[in-house]
Parts: C-alpha cells; structure tokens; sequence
C-alpha cells in the first residue's frame, strides 16, 4: 500500500507542478521546453523502468501527432506555434501526462485495500 499510495501521490504532485510550469511559462516556449524537460528528469529519480520510459515515448509521439493534425484541420489554435502548429514544449507535456496518469491507474489498479 505504502508504494501505491506514494505513487499516487508523486504523480498527482507532479502533475500539478506540470500544471503550473506550462500556464506560467506558455509564451517562451524554449524555456518551458527546458523547465520541463527539467521536471521529467527529476520524475526519473523516482520512476525509470523501461516501461515508463516507453510510455513517455508513446505519449510524446501520438500526443504529438495528434494535436498537430488536429491543429492543421483547424480543431483548435496555438498563439505561439513551433512547429507543425504546436509549441515545442507540447509532445513533452504530452508524454509526461500519459506516464503520470498511467502511474495513477496501475498503483490504484494494484492497490488491494481498493479492490
């Protein structure tokens, strides 16, 4: 229980600060790029299997390819696109979501006082 809930509670954290750093620094997207690439570093401190890096990889390619088609048909708009009408900051954004989230669902999923 200890390793599900402290998991649990790692990403939720996580994710808030990833919340905070990307509506704070949205508009120099270099600098976010590098704050974030700063934060999921640190989250390798406490997550970095191969399965975790593998998730962040998937999330950072279909979230990518995702919000630039939808971009590209007119879905929605980005006031300081990069590239392919997204920021540069946004695949990574992107994986390290899915790896959070997914980290969420497999310590809840494993947690037996839930089940």
């Amino acid at each position: 229980m200890k390793t599900e809930f402290r998991d649990i509670l790692f990403g939720l954290v996580f994710f808030g600060i990833i919340i905070v750093t990307m509506s704070a620094l949205w508009q120099n997207s270099i600098l976010l790029l590098f704050v974030l690439a700063c934060e999921w570093l640190t989250t390798l401190t406490f997550w970095r299997n191969k399965r975790d890096i593998s998730i962040v990889v998937l999330g950072i390619i279909f979230g990518a390819v995702g919000e630039s088609i939808c971009a590209f048909f007119g879905a929605w708009t980005y006031n300081n696109p990069d590239i392919a009408g997204i920021p540069f900051w946004l695949p990574l954004a992107w994986g390290m979501a899915v790896l959070f989230v997914s980290k969420i669902i497999f310590a809840v999923s494993s947690c037996k006082e839930w089940k």
